[in-house]
């Protein structure tokens, strides 16, 4: 799965994977509200690599909002300027 989507938790508690060179998950941490996620793959170029690493698990009722790939690299009007 390739990652298209800049994550933010607005409520909750996830827990963050990582499978071992066994392919066991180990738990490398929480993240709580105000953390984000998901910003190496929406950066990353075109090539089709495959950035998904870890895994998040809700620890509680979670909220999540998200920008996708395509609407964070275009830039919103507001922000633009010509000369």
């Amino acid at each position: 799965m390739q990652g298209r989507e800049l994550y933010f938790l607005m409520t909750g508690e996830l827990e963050v994977f990582q499978n071992d060179k066994n392919k066991v998950p180990q738990r490398l941490g929480f993240l709580s509200e105000g953390s984000f996620f998901g910003e190496a793959a929406v950066l990353a170029d075109e090539s089709g690599r495959e950035l998904r690493r870890r895994t998040l698990r809700a620890v509680t009722d979670s909220e999540l909002c998200f920008i996708t790939r395509e609407s964070f690299l275009v830039p919103p009007p507001a922000l633009c300027r010509r000369r």
